[in-house]
């Protein structure tokens, strides 16, 4: 595969831990911040999300970004004493006892009583369809 510069594009290559942005296929944003965790191939790559997942992605896929992923918050627990009990017990937030909601009004759409729905086709009608032949063996 020739990996040179076609018709002035640019040859993407990236480093295993570079920070990159990822093409996201499943709706919502297009893009989400990944780093590279492996090549796969002379053009294609696996990239880690944030979210734990480990995708595929080919060159075009994939962009070179300056923006660091945050790091996830460690967990650490330093001593055996027990926790306390958090309180289940309602809070001094007032809460409103009432909801007001404005009044709903609904438009109803009626169209004309001499009006013929007309059918809209995707494809024009063709007139021009002759019957098969029939073979008499």
């Amino acid at each position: 595969m020739k990996i040179s510069s076609h018709c002035g594009s640019k040859v993407r290559q990236f480093k295993t831990g570079q920070q990159v942005l990822v093409r996201d296929y499943r709706g919502g944003g297009k893009w989400i911040a990944g780093q590279i965790i492996q090549q796969t191939g002379p053009i294609s790559y696996k990239v880690g999300t944030g979210n734990g997942s480990i995708w595929r992605r080919h060159t075009d896929q994939v962009r070179a970004t300056q923006i660091a992923t945050e790091p996830e918050p460690e967990v650490m627990v330093t001593s055996s004493a027990p926790t306390p009990p958090v309180s289940l017990a309602p809070s001094t937030i007032p809460v409103p006892t009432t909801i007001t909601a404005p009044p709903a009004t609904l438009e109803v759409v009626t169209p004309p009583a001499n009006s013929v729905p007309t059918e809209t086709r995707r494809y024009p009608k063709s007139e021009n369809i002759r019957a098969s032949v029939k073979l008499d063996l």
